[in-house]
């Protein structure tokens, strides 16, 4: 397959991993249900993957390539979580290609980060200013903060690895979302927290 097919392909993809998650190809997943259909949409999105590099491997640039691949958001299937809840924002974060230095091939960095956060990451491993970047986080850098931040129609979410908490937008609730119960008291320091970093978050987007 030629690169061009496999970039179209690939673009094709992104319409057909949505419902109603309709792909061009027999995959081991023919539950006829919305679940099982998903999973087949996610199979074709690794096949088509599959095909771009394969492709890109030919092409003189490939060598000097650094591929990054997220999600644009996480989804309710195929477990039907809940999408105002964190469970359902988890998604990964890939670093690809030859020009990895040797001690990140391979390696897994467990710490939580936005996707606002990844222009950073790459400017600062070469060696360029972040600035234009004022909330930014490196996950690279072993004495960054550990937290993340997300929003619906529903919610906002604040994630750390010690709390998780929903703040529900129609009745003003805070709500524990960490694996304890519900209930459970928060901890008010990372309330503060969360409330000084959209606070500034918001203040910063009413100056365009």
């Amino acid at each position: 397959m030629s690169l061009d097919s496999a970039i179209w392909r690939f673009i094709a993809n992104r319409l057909q991993n949505h419902h109603p998650f309709e792909v061009p190809m027999q995959t081991p997943f023919n539950e006829n249900t919305e679940r099982g259909r998903f999973r087949k949409a996610a199979c074709y999105t690794d096949h088509a993957l599959g095909d771009y590099f394969r492709a890109a491997k030919n092409e003189p640039w490939y060598d000097n390539t650094l591929f990054i691949l997220v999600a644009d958001h996480g989804h309710r299937l195929p477990n039907i979580r809940n999408l105002d809840l964190p469970e359902s924002k988890r998604i990964p974060l890939l670093f690809y290609g030859n020009v990895l230095i040797d001690s990140l091939r391979g390696t897994t960095i467990d710490k939580t980060d936005n996707q606002n956060d990844i222009a950073a990451i790459i400017l600062n491993q070469l060696h360029k200013s972040a600035d234009g970047f004022p909330r930014r986080k490196d996950v690279l850098n072993p004495s960054t903060k550990n937290f993340a931040y997300y929003t619906n129609s529903n919610v906002l979410g604040w994630i750390t690895p010690l709390e998780k908490f929903t703040y529900t937008f129609a009745d003003k609730s805070l709500r524990n979302a960490s694996d304890t119960t519900s209930m459970a008291p928060l901890n008010d320091s990372i309330i503060l927290d969360a409330k000084a970093y959209l606070q500034t978050h918001y203040r910063d987007y009413l100056k365009f």
